[in-house]
């Protein structure tokens, strides 16, 4: 009763609803890239995210995991992150590092770098 679906979030609402969170969850068992658990490091903001490669990946130790399905885990990380304000400051610290490895310039270099490799070997 208290979960609130939202779709097709303008980008200045969706960064007011991170900046207002305390912490967020990546519950999926599927992602191709990440880009919301790089918007929340963008924002500052510490993260629990099911422990599926490619969360591990963009996270680094940027973030807590638990494993998929596994609610008990995913309660105890939750629970950490509310009562425990030394892991919260740590993983801040650590998600503002980690979202500087991310950049649309950097993305567009490589895309690019991509592009011309796969047009010369035709």
């Amino acid at each position: 009763d208290h979960i609130v679906h939202l779709y097709n979030i303008p980008d200045e609402i969706l960064v007011l609803l991170y900046n207002l969170a305390d912490f967020c969850i990546y519950p999926s068992i599927y992602e191709g890239f990440p880009v919301s658990l790089l918007e929340a490091l963008g924002c500052e903001k510490p993260i629990i995210a099911s422990g599926i490669p490619p969360h591990r990946e963009a996270l680094g130790d940027a973030g807590l995991f638990f494993k998929p399905f596994n609610i008990d885990e995913l309660c105890e990380a939750m629970i950490k992150l509310s009562t425990d304000h030394s892991l919260k400051i740590r993983l801040l610290m650590k998600a503002r590092e980690r979202a500087k490895i991310f950049s649309w310039e950097k993305f567009s270099n490589e895309l690019l770098k991509t592009l011309i490799s796969a047009i010369e070997e035709g």
